[in-house]
This record gives structure tokens, sequence and C-alpha cells, in this order.
């Protein structure tokens, strides 16, 4: 049996070919840096990284217009009776790491 770390990055894996194939967005790139589902399902919450990210709410826009047919795909893939809610999130953790290490270079 799977565990739900490995189910998760099993998820992110065909998300990304998902992505690769249905996105549309030629002025950004949008990288999957997380997946969290839940056991049941139900909810699949998907953390992304827009470069620029400028673009993030265009990103997230068509991401979100794209969720019935992921979910459809997402479905048949897993023999699934029914496709799970698709939450998408900016991941923004490199950005305040960025942040950080400045904040952590301006006190030498």
């Amino acid at each position: 049996m799977w565990t739900s770390e490995h189910s998760n990055s099993v998820l992110q894996a065909k998300l990304g070919e998902i992505l690769v194939r249905h996105l549309d967005l030629p002025d950004a790139l949008v990288t999957i840096s997380f997946v969290d589902c839940t056991s049941d399902w139900q909810e699949v919450k998907i953390g992304v990284s827009v470069l620029p990210e400028s673009h993030s709410g265009s990103a997230l826009s068509a991401l979100r217009r794209l969720n019935k047919v992921i979910s459809d795909i997402l479905r048949k893939e897993y023999h699934k009776s029914h496709a799970p809610r698709l939450q998408w999130l900016i991941d923004d953790s490199e950005k305040e790491a960025r942040k950080m290490d400045i904040i952590i270079d301006n006190l030498d």
C-alpha cells in the first residue's frame, strides 16, 4: 500500500503531465511545488509557483478554468467513481525565503 506522501508525489507528476498538454500560458512558467490529496479523494490542494510572479493571477484563472478537464482525467486515470475538487494555491515559499535571506544579510 502506498503512503500518502508517495500518492501525492505520483499525483504531482501526473498533474505536471496534464498541465504540459492542456495549460496554455505562453508568457509564464507554472510549476507544481506540492500536492496534498485527502485520503478519501474528495479534495486535492495543489501549490504552484509562477514566473514571472506578475502572472500569478492569470495563471490561477487559467488553472481554475481547466478544473473540470483535469478532474475528469484524474478520475479516469485512477479509476475513481468521482472527481476530486481541485484547489489551486500560489506557493510563495521561495519568495518568502528570499526575503528572509535579505533580512539575514542586512543583520551583518
